[in-house]
């Protein structure tokens, strides 16, 4: 994993430019750059950490002569996230019919109503709350 170390500083017409070195214990390049203000300065050195490493990952990952799988993982969601996002589809079916409601179109005491609202209420999660 390479890190980066601050190697000189030198005032230019430009500026500052600075130098750092990036070095992963055995290999080890220098760069300069002529940043803008430290938020650039630190956004290019981010930026080559993770270039620099990726590049590692990428060496020690494949093989020559290897096919590379590009298929993108799937991340299946927990029983909790799936709970939770029918618990706000729920929500959502209920803010609609609550339009229906204040329009007078169907009773707030519609069996299909009272079924929504009851199990909107007991299956809220804490958590929920704090997602709105």
């Amino acid at each position: 994993m390479y890190t980066a170390t601050l190697k000189n500083k030198e005032e230019v017409n430009e500026g500052i430019r600075v130098t750092v070195e990036f070095s992963n214990g055995t290999k080890t390049l220098t760069e300069t750059v002529i940043p803008q203000d430290e938020t650039g300065f630190r956004h290019w050195v981010k930026s080559r950490l993770a270039s620099l490493n990726s590049i590692e990952e990428i060496d020690t990952k494949y093989e020559v002569d290897t096919p590379v799988d590009v298929t993108e993982e799937t991340v299946q969601p927990t029983v909790e996230e799936l709970a939770q996002r029918e618990w706000f589809r729920d929500f959502g079916r209920m803010q609609q019919v609550q339009k229906l409601i204040d329009l007078g179109i169907i009773p707030s005491d519609h069996a299909k109503v009272v079924a929504l609202r009851d199990k909107l209420q007991a299956n809220l999660k804490a958590s929920y709350i704090d997602a709105l």
